[in-house]
């Protein structure tokens, strides 16, 4: 008995009405649909991409997400240093395109969706800026005598052939290895020897280090504790000395714990407290268990259970209310994936 093709005129998928089927493309059906938007041409859809949702519209519903996107007006706006002056255009992939103009007086068009995003903060003097001050900083904080403590605490180069910092190998006219040491200390390098064996290459490198680095690391300027400031007891209100997130003074914050204590000594003494490393029943099926943390409720099997069905419920909610943008970016990976396959071959 041969198989009943479906029939799907008539039916409604997304914004499209079933007409009627169409000639086939190879072995696929295709069928002729008209869209609610009022376009007055057909749109003609493989079954397949019916079906799985893959296309709901003529396209129209794509365009109105791009224009809701694009239609956000940014005029007077500040991104990072830039300020959008006015609307510049589109790009050549027709994305919107705005004229910024950065702090520092500079003026450039710029895409919408990178002023969005914070891809894109000024016109490049923030990053020359922020070199000026890390220049700065190494300068003022990490440098004694002209020498920058960060470059003798420096690693191991990753094309370092040795694995040992100082140490470069070498090879003799005859083909043996030789570990040439040297060490640098304020642009001068210095020479201290070639040597048969890693272990003397070591040895020799720790040596130079002491004598040529050691004098000038001593002296690294420790990073200064934070100091107290002047505050205010969110109990008492009386002013106390302290660091910039502390609330209680002393003397009530002493009082605080010693009311700490005295609440989990009853509490113990009536047995509803809770001990890590005890054993407790789970609120859910019943199960013995050993307490690890002080909110634990549930054994291992139910914490993973219900920790499942909460991911579960929440990414069906997730897919119900942004169920028309997953199954365009869905379609449009579709479209790349295709793309690569046809250049491919």
């Amino acid at each position: 008995m041969p198989r009943q093709l479906l029939d799907l005129t008539g039916e409604k998928h997304g914004r499209l009405t079933v007409i009627k089927e169409a000639p086939r493309s190879g072995y696929t059906r295709r069928w002729e649909c008209m869209c609610d938007c009022g376009n007055p041409n057909a749109v003609i859809v493989t079954q397949p991409n019916l079906r799985n949702g893959h296309t709901l519209s003529c396209g129209c519903f794509q365009r109105e997400m791009a224009s809701e996107s694009n239609g956000v007006e940014l005029t007077g706006r500040r991104f990072g240093r830039w300020t959008v002056l006015k609307r510049a255009g589109k790009s050549n992939n027709r994305k919107i395109m705005w004229l910024c103009q950065c702090v520092c007086g500079e003026e450039r068009p710029v895409l919408s969706n990178r002023l969005r995003s914070g891809e894109s903060t000024s016109c490049g003097c923030s990053r020359t800026d922020s070199i000026a001050h890390a220049r700065k900083v190494l300068r003022e904080q990490f440098t004694v005598n002209g020498v920058p403590l960060p470059k003798l605490e420096q690693k191991v180069r990753s094309d370092n052939k040795s694995g040992l910092k100082g140490i470069s190998l070498r090879k003799t006219s005859d083909g043996q290895k030789r570990y040439m040491v040297r060490i640098t200390v304020k642009g001068k390098h210095v020479h201290l020897g070639t040597y048969k064996t890693v272990d003397l290459a070591r040895k020799a490198r720790k040596v130079g280090e002491q004598l040529y680095h050691y004098p000038y690391l001593r002296l690294k300027k420790r990073p200064k504790r934070r100091q107290s400031v002047e505050r205010e007891c969110t109990l008492c209100g009386t002013d106390f000395m302290g660091g910039h997130r502390a609330k209680f003074c002393p003397k009530c914050k002493s009082l605080m714990n010693a009311e700490y204590v005295r609440q989990h000594l009853n509490r113990a003494a009536k047995g509803l407290a809770r001990r890590i490393g005890m054993t407790y029943s789970c609120d859910r099926c019943d199960a013995d268990f050993i307490l690890k943390t002080a909110n634990q409720k549930f054994c291992e099997n139910c914490h993973d259970h219900l920790y499942q069905n909460g991911r579960r419920a929440y990414s069906h909610e997730f897919y119900e209310l942004n169920k028309s943008r997953i199954l365009i970016n869905h379609r449009r990976r579709e479209q790349k994936k295709r793309k690569k396959d046809d250049h491919g071959e």
